[in-house]
């Protein structure tokens, strides 16, 4: 069994089995995950520098508080379960509290001598320090939420574990491999960051994230930053059944969206150069597409988006006058077929750039540490500036620069790629409060993107539930499987959707072709099928590559079963004020 370091501060996880539901949420500081699937997994894992303590379950439903210490001090452990019975190890705040049912018990080292400080009675730990514990007990917002805070001058990591066995799990961050629910896909240790795992297999996460597991951690580690003293906050939460508790965190948890997505491209479907081109793009090649599309009976599209490569430099925000010499020529021919149009842009500026030096001299770029402009490696670039949307200055300098764009060629509106904090460079230093670090890039990322209207599309979110944007899923693979593939396109819907994401917009149909060819006929029908009662539909490379066979019957299937249903979605209440997803289903168990 493996551990996961993961950090949120507001993050969002949903478990249930026959005996009721518990969704948990609202974490900060530093903490980590240990799925548990069954009742008998051993937890939790610590590294060799750390003490390692195993125990085991053999009843469903156990909680448990584990204080972790250095390697040199090996604690003797004992727990409180629901069914209360008795046991020798003390708790906090009284010796006789009651932790049944549902609150929380704390396990502590059976040696340690409480010590009267004030009304409560405190435990201090040979070699640990001070642990204290605040704010148990029932909320002002409702009686079913409590909040735990535990606060160490001296421990080099603070864990809380709860044991639930016997259970589904729901929610957390895009994976590569994506089930549902995802109790059945281990996981290995890794930050709780967003991330890229298509540049990086090792990353375990993608670009949205709210999750919460079975245990949490708070400690000093990159890619946080570490302080004194060392502080792990949570609130979890009850309820009778699986949608109870999703309502309930929902309101709690999660700000609804202040405005909705555009309506045409909810009920008309989008087309991407990427797959089809991908960086070999210009001009005629666009204008040619825009019309292959109208030409074939798809004039009722909603846009046309131009991919990588358009830029005379990455990070100029400039279109390349060789491959692209009149761009608002280009712009305006198609929109005369009635089609939009909208570009890709992300938050890099190569070094090699003119705009570089500018952004350089400013200080619009992340800085490391040491107080040094960090250099990003990303896939279009060796070195690279990130832009720094935590810092308002350097956010108006680039948003500035997409708006006069926009004047100058007549975009409607851009993709915005990146924006995880895997992008950053080491040990970067951003603006606001660091206990939100490194995170807060992607949430301010999102942000900055929401300016540019109903169209905007991002691959990150976290936090961002209120803004009114399209969330794409990461670039899918051209295969079968769970692993990124065709499976994994409703389970990555679902998890979307759960942790408060209703616009989502799903891969190209066919996957991305990556390593030449195109994919199967019979791949690329199943993918357009499952893709129809999304609420987006996002074409790249064109149904008619195959024959004209498959071209006749996508259209058809469109036109009939497409904006039909989605229409219907809309008209039975996408309102962005009653904070509805689209997709939120879940396995309902009986009252």
């Amino acid at each position: 069994m493996s551990c996961v370091p993961e950090k949120s501060s507001t993050n969002l996880f949903l478990h249930h089995n026959s005996r009721g539901a518990l969704f948990m949420g609202r974490i900060s500081d530093k903490w980590r995950v240990h799925p548990t699937p069954n009742a008998h997994v051993h937890m939790p894992c610590y590294h060799a520098l750390e003490s390692r303590v195993t125990y085991r379950s053999d009843t469903p439903k156990k909680l448990v508080i584990v204080l972790a210490s250095s390697a040199s001090y090996q604690p003797t452990m004992a727990w409180i379960s629901k069914s209360c019975p008795a046991i020798e190890s003390r708790t906090l705040n009284s010796p006789n509290r009651s932790s049944c049912p549902w609150q929380p018990g704390y396990l502590v080292p059976k040696h340690t001598t409480p010590r009267n400080h004030g009304k409560k009675r405190i435990p201090r730990y040979r070699r640990v320090g001070r642990l204290r514990e605040s704010d148990i007990g029932a909320s002002v917002i409702t009686q079913r939420l409590s909040k735990v805070h535990w606060t160490s001058r001296y421990a080099r990591e603070i864990q809380d574990c709860y044991e639930l066995s016997e259970t589904h799990w729901y929610g957390g961050g895009e994976t590569h491999t994506q089930v549902w629910p995802i109790e059945t896909n281990p996981r290995v240790e890794s930050p709780f960051v967003t991330g890229d795992f298509i540049q990086d297999p090792m990353i375990n996460y993608g670009g949205v994230l709210e999750v919460l597991l079975a245990c949490f951690s708070a400690r000093d580690r990159p890619p946080y930053t570490p302080r004194s003293p060392l502080t792990l906050t949570y609130e979890w939460c009850v309820a009778d059944n699986v949608r109870e508790a999703h309502k309930l965190a929902s309101r709690i948890f999660f700000s609804t969206p202040e405005r909705s997505v555009d309506e045409l491209m909810l009920v008309r479907p989008l087309w991407s150069t990427w797959a089809q081109f991908k960086e070999h793009v210009n001009s005629t090649i666009v204008v040619q597409f825009a019309h292959e599309i109208v030409d074939r009976g798809f004039a009722n599209s909603s846009h046309i988006e131009i991919d990588d490569n358009w830029e005379s430099c990455y990070g100029e925000e400039a279109f390349n006058t060789l491959k692209f010499p009149n761009p608002k020529a280009m712009v305006d021919e198609i929109k005369s077929l009635n089609l939009r149009v909208t570009a890709w842009v992300h938050p890099f500026v190569n070094y090699e750039c003119p705009m570089f030096s500018e952004g350089l001299r400013n200080g619009y770029f992340v800085k490391d540490a040491k107080g040094q402009t960090g250099l990003s490696r990303w896939w279009q670039g060796a070195n690279a500036g990130v832009i720094d949307v935590t810092n308002q200055h350097a956010r108006f300098w680039w948003t500035e620069r997409l708006e006069k764009l926009q004047k100058q060629t007549g975009l409607d509106s851009f993709k915005f790629d990146a924006g995880e904090t895997f992008w950053l460079p080491g040990n970067p230093v951003l603006s606001g409060d660091d206990t939100l670090w490194p995170n807060v890039y992607s949430t301010k990322y999102v942000e900055t993107c929401a300016k540019f209207g109903g169209l905007v599309e991002t691959r990150v979110a976290h936090q961002t539930q209120k803004h009114g944007v399209f969330v794409r899923m990461l670039d899918k693979d051209s295969r079968w499987g769970h692993d990124n593939g065709l499976r994994s396109l409703i389970p990555t819907l679902l998890q979307f959707g759960i942790v408060g994401y209703p616009f989502v917009l799903p891969d190209m149909i066919g996957g991305n072709a990556y390593g030449g060819g195109v994919p199967s006929k019979q791949l690329y029908i199943r993918w357009m099928q499952a893709n129809i009662l999304f609420p987006a539909v996002q074409f790249s490379i064109v149904p008619w590559t195959f024959d004209d066979e498959v071209g006749v019957f996508i259209y058809t299937k469109f036109k009939r079963d497409i904006t039909r249903t989605l229409s219907r979605m809309i008209s039975c209440g996408l309102n962005p004020r009653l904070g509805r997803t689209i997709f939120q289903r879940l396995k309902l168990i009986p009252e």
